[in-house]
């Protein structure tokens, strides 16, 4: 299930008769991978992976609303700045410090509770330039604001041609004086 789409999923709990809460963002462990919780929209609360009965498309299941707990309340999660537990948006770069670009979605499996692929973009002046499918298994490190990756890449990368051609018509109709 890829993040983008998991975005405002609400929150169903087994005792109410609606949604409780809506999802916002999914806290990965930056150590190992594994989801951790998921914040929710309007509140600084979370619900512990331990406690998601189940995960679809038509939202996320839980036993009542005593599962929707203070940040601090899991220990694992509050050892991890609020910055480090979060992967959408960040740069990624290899180990040499290239940048790859920016995290514009990812894939969990909500049935193992695990980070399992990153989609990256890199754009130029608004419009997307690459993309990559990175599996989790190549990322090395996540810091505070950016994604570690190997340096030999095995993931699949698309240039995005759309850009390119683009980027020739415009210096084709632009004055000799501006080129």
């Amino acid at each position: 299930m890829t993040f983008l789409k998991t975005i405002g999923l609400p929150i169903i709990s087994e005792q109410a008769e609606g949604p409780v809460a809506f999802m916002k963002e999914v806290l990965i462990n930056p150590e190992t991978g594994a989801i951790m919780a998921i914040s929710l929209v309007g509140s600084k609360k979370v619900i512990s992976i331990a406690d998601i009965r189940q995960w679809s498309m038509s939202g996320i299941r839980i036993v009542d609303e005593t599962a929707i707990i203070d940040r601090s309340e899991l220990i694992k999660l509050s050892e991890f700045s609020e910055e480090k537990v979060r992967i959408f948006a960040k740069q990624v770069a290899k180990e040499d410090g290239r940048v790859l670009g920016i995290v514009h979605d990812f894939v969990v499996d909500t049935q193992v509770g695990q980070l399992t692929q990153l989609y990256v973009v890199k754009k130029a002046f608004f419009f997307t330039v690459e993309k990559r499918i990175i599996d989790y298994r190549e990322i090395v490190e996540i810091l505070e604001d950016t994604v570690i990756v190997k340096n030999d890449l095995s993931g699949k990368k698309e240039r995005i041609e759309e850009f390119f051609e683009l980027r020739d018509k415009v210096k084709i109709m632009t004055p000799a004086r501006y080129n």
